[in-house]
């Protein structure tokens, strides 16, 4: 369970320095001490996480298997054949 946990702080700690700035305070610049900013924004995106998981219930397996045979894979091949067709038409 603490791998679990250590897992989604990774993932917060990623979240963070990709899309939030990292230790920015946002319309201001570098904090005082940058270090408590970050990881005020870790624990803010972690908390976010939890509240979510907690609120939906659990995803089985087979409904993830369901979703990605059913629905992403045609998407997938109709994304591929727009792709193609936009790229072949766009060279001449």
């Amino acid at each position: 369970m603490l791998g679990d946990y250590f897992r989604g702080y990774v993932a917060c700690a990623l979240i963070v320095i990709m899309f939030l700035g990292g230790w920015m305070i946002p319309f201001v610049g570098p904090g005082p001490v940058p270090e408590i900013v970050f990881l005020l924004k870790v624990f803010l995106v972690f908390f976010v996480f939890a509240w979510v998981r907690a609120a939906h219930c659990r995803v089985r397996t087979d409904q993830i298997l369901n979703i990605g045979w059913k629905i992403l894979l045609p998407l997938a091949m109709v994304n591929f054949m727009i792709a193609s067709v936009i790229t072949i038409w766009g060279s001449w």
